[in-house]
């Protein structure tokens, strides 16, 4: 056998091996993918308000979102970041015109956290808090709100952008799940 032939030979089967390895990881990965996403109790959100955001002196309100991912596939999940664009959908009094109420949505808050890496088969439970400092909204328009807001209506917290990203299956994998419009929890003022 010439030394060409053995070469060929050699880098035949470094290719088939190379293939069949990347074949594999691709196929882990999805399968994983369908392992953590096929059931929804693998990922969990709860979310708890104390205080009340729009009385202005009140320095106690807090949202909290927790969350509950349970990694049930075969690879660790790197570089996990939670991104949350949240606002406030509410019924404003309409004085003039028609007298129909409207309504008017408020940016609240937006930002992002990131996680350390879930190895395979571990669950993270973390949670992201939302301080009164935290929001966007000023005193002002909040003062505007509660002295405008139709008491008989709910004031809905919406997630207007919820985004998981992160790299799986060795790193070779990125996704970003994106939930828009999204009813977190709704409320009446008292």
């Amino acid at each position: 056998m010439r030394y060409s032939r053995i070469a060929r030979l050699i880098m035949r089967i470094f290719l088939l091996l190379l293939a069949s390895t990347m074949s594999l990881v691709s196929f882990l990965g999805g399968y994983s993918a369908l392992l953590i996403l096929g059931d929804e109790k693998n990922i969990d959100l709860n979310v708890d308000m104390t205080g009340n955001m729009l009385n202005t002196n009140d320095t106690t309100f807090e949202l909290k979102i927790g969350f509950k991912f349970d990694n049930k596939g075969y690879f660790d999940l790197e570089d996990l970041k939670i991104e949350l664009e949240l606002s406030m959908v509410y019924e404003y009094f309409n004085y003039s015109g028609d007298g129909k109420n409207k309504p008017i949505g408020v940016s609240l808050y937006e930002g992002k956290k990131t996680f350390k890496t879930v190895e395979n088969g571990e669950k993270l439970k973390g949670s992201i808090s939302i301080e009164r400092a935290d929001l966007e909204i000023t005193d002002a328009i909040a003062s505007d709100i509660y002295n405008h807001i139709d008491p008989r209506k709910d004031i809905i917290f919406m997630g207007d952008r919820i985004a998981i990203s992160g790299k799986y299956s060795l790193g070779l994998i990125s996704f970003n799940v994106e939930i828009e419009d999204y009813e977190i929890e709704s409320f009446k003022i008292s």
